[in-house]
């Protein structure tokens, strides 16, 4: 019915020399037959528990700019000017500049790099 994934690591915020731990959310998907009932924000409530027991500071995530408002629904926090660095699938360092999100769990707002942050692997 619906699916998403947690990897737990340490984000490079390499200007300010910063190391971030998060809970890296990818993989997310609802059943297109059940989407708009609310079984996505569902997952986004169970996923902020799970990082609460994780004792994650925050949570973080990219996804495609039409995307963004329903991570905001479940209380997701658009960082503007964001530069997420990872490894494509191709295995080159790629660059991404769209919706980078983050979920301020035992962490806040204020802490969170709001430049450059560098995945060091590849996206979830």
């Amino acid at each position: 019915m619906a699916h998403l994934g947690v990897l737990r690591r340490f984000l490079r915020a390499p200007n300010s020399e910063q190391h971030v731990l998060v809970g890296d959310v990818g993989l997310v998907a609802v059943d297109p037959n059940l989407q708009h009932r609310g079984v996505g924000i569902r997952l986004l409530e169970q996923t902020q528990q799970l990082l609460r027991q994780l004792q994650l500071p925050f949570g973080f995530l990219t996804c495609r700019p039409e995307v963004v408002p329903f991570y905001q629904a479940g209380g997701w926090h658009r960082i503007e000017q964001q530069v997420t660095r990872m490894i494509g699938n191709d295995q080159a360092v790629e660059t991404y500049q769209g919706g980078a999100m983050i979920m301020p769990v035992h962490g806040t707002l204020g802490a969170w790099p709001t430049e450059l942050v560098d995945r060091n692997g590849l996206e979830v």
